[in-house]
């Protein structure tokens, strides 16, 4: 009978561990997520929207074509 009780006992402990387990890693991803969210910031949630950069003028050629004669 004590052998049953220790078996059982074992059994929980390791159903624990592993439950523990795959809360810690789904705390991980979920602040893993939260942080990336966080980090690309969607402009229709995002209440500071991101300022985008301008590209730089394009320069403006004038070639000098002389009218043949």
């Amino acid at each position: 009978m004590n052998f049953e009780i220790c078996l059982q006992k074992s059994r929980l402990d390791g159903a624990r561990r592993a439950l523990l387990v795959i809360a810690v890693v789904a705390a991980w991803t979920v602040a893993a997520i939260g942080l990336l969210h966080d980090h690309e910031g969607d402009s229709a949630v995002d209440s500071s929207p991101r300022i985008e950069k301008k590209a730089p003028p394009k320069p403006h050629y004038i070639f000098m074509v002389e009218t043949p004669v």
